[in-house]
């Protein structure tokens, strides 16, 4: 249990590190990957993202709409989480890792997607049911999303990951294993 708590504290200071340095050019890489996403509503068919510390700056090449910053810094936090979580992970399967990786990475695609729907749909009319509807799935995605998507990738890549290779290769997984006799030397039985 120790070693455990002493992996994740070790795994999560890790995770703060990386995040901390790596976030600015993360968050330019998330911005620039929903632009096509952003693209597919019209308002928001000239949208240009750029990043400007831990925030990410939206705007329109041709001034359709007005310039908007989002902190992309903390709808990507749950990197942490993660690393921390897979550094109580004894023998990883890598593809699953790299598999979960790249869930993590869609799920801030799609949360820089509905926060930037977010702001811009308060901006017209606070009031309305748009504006209402995105808010709160922004307030999903950055409260309760960031953490499940966080837990359920780690729980993939433990928990999901070893219920395979626990199974035998053969057989039912509910059969006794045979028990094998151990001869002593000297030539008598096993006792």
């Amino acid at each position: 249990m120790l070693r455990n708590v002493l992996r994740f504290l070790a795994g999560a200071l890790l995770g703060a590190l990386l995040w901390w340095f790596a976030a600015p050019a993360y968050d330019a890489f998330v911005g620039a990957a929903a632009e096509p996403i952003l693209r597919l509503d019209a308002r928001f068919h000239d949208a240009d993202t750029a990043e400007r510390g831990r925030w990410v700056l939206v705007r329109s090449a041709a001034g359709k709409f007005r310039m908007a910053t989002l902190p992309v810094d903390q709808m990507t936090y749950n990197v942490i989480l993660f690393i921390g979580l897979l550094a109580t992970v004894r023998r990883p399967r890598w593809g699953r890792v790299a598999i979960a990786v790249a869930v993590l990475f869609v799920s801030h695609v799609i949360t820089f997607v509905v926060g930037t729907e977010s702001l811009y749909a308060s901006g017209r009319d606070p009031t309305s049911m748009e504006a209402n509807v995105w808010m709160m799935g922004n307030l999903f995605f950055r409260v309760v999303g960031m953490l499940a998507v966080a837990f359920g990738c780690w729980w993939w890549v433990a928990i999901a990951g070893s219920a395979r290779s626990m199974q035998p290769a053969q057989g039912n997984a509910l059969e006794r294993p045979r028990a094998t006799r151990r001869r002593r030397l000297g030539g008598r039985g096993a006792r």
